[in-house]
């Protein structure tokens, strides 16, 4: 009998891992090179925030921020400029042929987060210092330093210039110069409220990275966001920005 206890016990132990071990497969649906765990539906988040391989970005810390949460729950705000929009609103969103730029923002857990991207629909004939930035308005200010990401199907670059203002900041962007595919994000935290405009302007024709850097932060300026002075002046494309209320 005491025999029959045991070997009924050591079945159990046995079955409760491989249970065990199938709830963990099923909750992990990818892993990045970071090694950063994501289930379904937090790889489907990052997705719908940004796009599919943004996930690669992802640090620990940053999943940590909707760690437990109900993803279905969380309110995220999108506003854009894309090729072929299917709809209008506030005039925000514009039709360019070259590139998209999109932002998103959700708040939970006393996180505020604004997630953008710049996306190209083919290869940029001037690869040189592009600009992405940010202006500010009324009581909202960042917190920490922004993550930029370049990257094509061959290249990756988070290592950028970053020109700080009271109210907002500019990032100095080397395009991928190789590869694919390229994809620019731009995400921070933030608290207070208010509007935040999001620019994204295209050398179109090189400049030097001292140059790249002459201009100040201002509703003003190209995108609501880079007013250019000196070298830099007549340089960009003028993109139109996108703005949104937080």
């Amino acid at each position: 009998m005491k025999k029959a206890v045991k070997y009924f016990a050591a079945f159990l132990f046995v079955i409760t891992i491989f249970m065990g071990q199938e709830v963990y497969a099923k909750e992990v649906y990818y892993t990045n090179s970071k090694g950063v765990s994501f289930t379904k539906e937090q790889y489907d988040f990052y997705t719908y925030l940004t796009h599919d391989g943004f996930q690669e970005h992802v640090t620990q810390d940053m999943l940590d921020e909707i760690a437990g949460a109900d993803l279905s729950k969380i309110q995220v705000k999108k506003v854009g400029i894309c090729p072929n929009p299917q709809r209008r609103d506030d005039n925000m969103y514009v039709i360019t042929s070259a590139k998209s730029l999109e932002m998103s923002n959700y708040c939970y857990g006393g996180y505020c987060s604004i997630y953008s991207e710049v996306e190209w629909f083919g290869d940029p004939t001037v690869k040189s210092y592009d600009l992405y930035g940010t202006y500010f308005d009324s009581t909202i200010s960042r917190i920490g330093p922004p993550l930029i990401f370049a990257t094509s199907t061959d290249y990756q670059n988070d290592e950028e210039t970053i020109v700080y203002e009271n109210d907002g900041f500019g990032a100095v962007v080397q395009v991928p110069t190789t590869g694919e595919d390229i994809i620019i994000d731009m995400i921070y935290n933030y608290s207070g409220s208010g509007t935040v405009f999001v620019s994204y302007q295209h050398a179109m024709s090189p400049i030097t990275l001292a140059n790249a850097q002459l201009f100040n932060i201002d509703l003003i300026g190209y995108g609501g966001v880079f007013d250019f002075y000196g070298a830099a002046v007549g340089v960009y494309d003028q993109m139109p920005g996108v703005h949104m209320d937080v």
